[in-house]
């Protein structure tokens, strides 16, 4: 996990709300494991490292996105899913592990 340079990346809502509720949103499993990929930057991660590292995404989901922490879910509901997207956006810029967002707009 090298994080020696900063980046950022646009992920869809979908992924990152999965992660932080623990509710599957997603079409495709491959859309979380690629955030997986970038945050920790290790194209390497395969699902029996996911278990290890969730907790720490998500942390780091919410660090740098503290207005998704008080979102509760328990089941797939798409009125929902679009209800969040009316209030944070389709997507939400995702920084490397271990770095804050520069400039934050959004």
């Amino acid at each position: 996990m090298g994080n020696l340079y900063y980046r950022e990346k646009e992920f869809n809502l979908e992924v990152i709300l999965s992660i932080i509720t623990g509710v599957n949103f997603c079409n495709s499993f491959m859309d979380i494991l690629e955030l997986f990929c970038f945050v920790f930057d290790d194209g390497t991660i395969t699902t029996l490292g996911l278990g290890s590292l969730k907790d720490d995404l998500r942390r780091h989901l919410l660090k740098i996105h503290p207005e998704l922490g008080n979102i509760k879910v328990y089941e797939y509901n798409e009125e929902w899913v679009n209800e969040q997207k009316e209030k944070f956006g389709d997507t939400l810029r995702i920084s490397n592990y271990g770095q804050k967002l520069k400039n934050k707009t959004k």
